[in-house]
């Protein structure tokens, strides 16, 4: 079960703007992964719509497609991993949660349309990389011609 952070921009518009990124997800075996942290940011930015998120969440659990990740767990792993090789940074400081936790659990994508993640280098942990794409990668990648994966 691979897991995918899913940047804010991204998460909150999965049910309308970005549905077929949704319906990929859904057609894969990733998970996505959030924190505490991570999941104060989605709060705030999708305040006018609380009900929905719930709801969308809420689903996402149902269909196992929805990990927590405790800050203990995150700093821990982030430790070990961060040990074996140098971490790829944006430069927007308030984007780092998402490759620190990303590195943590050996995410293996992090879906985004923030040019301060897309432009930053993919992290390699132990062979795996870590890599920050748009949603229109992620359907390529994951699922090319519209089938399960």
């Amino acid at each position: 079960m691979p897991f995918i952070l899913v940047d804010t921009c991204v998460f909150v518009r999965l049910s309308g703007a970005y549905k077929t990124t949704l319906d990929c997800i859904m057609d894969t075996s990733d998970v996505i992964g959030w924190t505490n942290e991570i999941m104060n940011e989605y709060e705030g930015r999708a305040y006018p719509s609380m009900l929905t998120l719930q709801a969308f969440i809420q689903d996402l659990k149902n269909k196992a497609k929805w990990k927590f990740f405790s800050r203990s767990f995150v700093d821990s792993n982030f430790r070990r991993h961060k040990s074996v090789r140098t971490v790829f940074y944006p430069h927007h400081s308030p984007d780092k949660k998402w490759v620190r936790v990303a590195v943590a659990i050996r995410a293996r994508y992090i879906i985004s349309t923030n040019g301060h993640l897309l432009e930053t280098p993919p992290n390699r942990i132990n062979g795996d990389i870590v890599e920050n794409i748009d949603p229109s990668r992620y359907i390529a990648e994951r699922c090319p011609n519209g089938d399960t994966c």
